[in-house]
């Protein structure tokens, strides 16, 4: 395991692993925080690839990166020998307890384990691949192009959305106060809280509905109108959707659960 300490602005120095192309290779650093007396905040965007957060007890963030075969080649290259790059270009910097986790190599998947101190506030984005939290108290927001987003046994507030992949987050507490918004395009959205979780929830399905064992009434909302009169042209376009909201425990702030494509679960944590 490689470690790195001291005064940052630190780059890993745009890092390249040795990583072997056809074959699955792992690499492992430990970073310190410019302050561990304080929460951190861990910014990673992964191109190819999927990013995994764990809670620990320890103060150093964990990372582990794993390259994965390339993307097969194009059909105009029968008869060649592919040459790739042997690394999947992850850079590191850290500067005043903010990290930023990057990969730029565009034909190698890479998949990102990071362990992280317990409280550890977290933006995450992935192109292509998953994204999971574990553990982490704090702040959190994950969004995937084409991946699941699964948040579990987190503490604090969550905005996690996924264009193609299901969105699931499950809370041992929440932040009283914080607005949260749980969002997939084409999958469902499965929230699990704890009883006594107070707030609004704003909710829309298209092609879905919506199922909760709280003890709450969904109310429908008035049809929403959208008037997209273009000038000189007269057109009117109505959009109808079907959008409920209902309270926990008397309301709080807002909470927007919404699945074009999917079913909506609210949880109550058992």
């Amino acid at each position: 395991m490689m470690r790195f300490s001291g005064y940052v602005i630190f780059s890993v120095l745009c890092l390249s692993f040795p990583l072997r192309a056809q074959n699955v290779n792992s690499e492992t650093i430990a970073v310190n925080w410019s302050d561990p007396a304080r929460p951190g905040l861990l910014r990673a965007n992964i191109r190819n690839g999927s990013v995994s957060i764990k809670a620990y007890e320890g103060k150093d963030v964990i990372i582990e990166t794993r390259a994965m075969s390339p993307r097969s080649g194009s059909v105009t290259a029968q008869g060649l020998r592919r040459l790739d790059p042997d690394s999947i270009g992850l850079n590191i910097e850290e500067q005043n307890n903010v990290m930023f986790i990057t990969t730029r190599n565009t034909t190698l998947d890479a998949d990102i384990t990071v362990k992280v101190p317990t409280k550890t506030n977290l933006v995450l984005w992935t192109q292509k691949g998953a994204i999971t939290v574990e553990g982490v108290a704090g702040e959190v927001e994950a969004s995937s192009n084409t991946g699941p987003v699964t948040l579990s046994d987190i503490s604090g507030s969550a905005v996690a959305h996924s264009v193609d992949g299901a969105v699931k987050a499950s809370f041992r507490e929440v932040a009283a106060g914080k607005p949260m918004s749980f969002i997939s395009l084409n999958k469902a959205v499965d929230v699990t809280l704890p009883g006594d979780t107070k707030a609004n929830l704003k909710l829309m399905t298209d092609n879905g509905s919506v199922y909760t064992d709280f003890d709450t009434k969904l109310n429908r909302e008035p049809v929403a109108v959208q008037d997209s009169r273009q000038q000189g042209r007269g057109r009117y376009q109505f959009q109808v959707r079907n959008i409920f909201s209902a309270l926990l425990n008397g309301g709080g702030p807002e909470f927007d659960l919404r699945s074009l494509g999917g079913d909506i679960y609210i949880h109550k944590r058992r």
